[in-house]
């Protein structure tokens, strides 16, 4: 399974931060513990039922809170678009990568704003 990590520092509220990320690229988050969820965008019934017509989009994520108060969020391709042929594997993917490249630009700008570094890594 693809995932990246994205640090983002010292951020207070990070739960809300991730929320608010998501919802502003319109996504609907449903929480699966205190730092685990799943975003979600669209409707699979409608992504099996008209295939590449209707896109389905579900991206996982898990923020860590580290020794020194600093987080990392692992987010992770969900859903593989397969129920949409070819276009939908290819449009899940790139669905993918702009969440993960629109993160990373999000909480390095917050980071220099605050003056912390950053490192994304992506396996």
């Amino acid at each position: 399974m693809d995932y990246t990590d994205i640090p983002v520092g010292q951020i207070p509220n990070i739960r809300e931060v991730v929320q608010r990320f998501f919802e502003w690229n319109e996504f609907r988050v449903e929480w699966k513990g205190e730092y685990l969820g799943v975003a979600k965008k669209g409707s699979l019934v409608m992504n099996i039922a008209f295939r590449s017509f209707s896109q389905y989009y579900e991206i996982g994520f898990e923020i860590s809170i580290l020794q020194d108060q600093t987080a990392v969020i692992r987010v992770s391709k969900q859903y593989s678009g397969a129920w949409g042929g070819l276009i939908g594997v290819h449009m899940a993917d790139k669905q993918y990568n702009e969440i993960v490249e629109k993160m990373s630009a999000y909480f390095n700008a917050m980071a220099k704003y605050k003056g912390s570094g950053d490192a994304t890594t992506k396996n």
